[in-house]
């Protein structure tokens, strides 16, 4: 079976991409996005998750976005929070709109 998928080198896609290999899509394309994101460890990681579960996997740049993607850590100059997945001051790592 053939599958694809949105990549973002995070826990959550990494989980699905895994799950779908192993639930029998032999057949994976991973699609992930530069929107302009302060580093480069996001789409490094999911370069390396794509070539973990042997999929094809392109990054579309669509950085030109980046201005209306304010407010958040992963594209502002805003420290990043440290702490809990689930704690409010970790809202600063979503990315709107995205």
């Amino acid at each position: 079976m053939k599958a694809t998928m949105i990549l973002s080198g995070g826990m959550d896609s990494a989980t699905l991409g895994y799950w779908l290999k192993n639930n029998g899509y032999d057949e994976l394309c991973c699609i992930s996005f530069n929107y302009g994101q302060r580093h480069a460890k996001e789409l490094e990681s999911a370069k390396k998750i794509a070539s973990n579960l042997d999929a094809e996997h392109s990054i579309i740049d669509i950085s030109a976005i980046q201005p209306f993607l304010k407010g958040s850590a992963l594209t502002d100059d805003v420290d990043v929070p440290h702490g809990h997945y689930c704690a409010p001051q970790m809202a600063l790592t979503v990315v709107p709109n995205r």
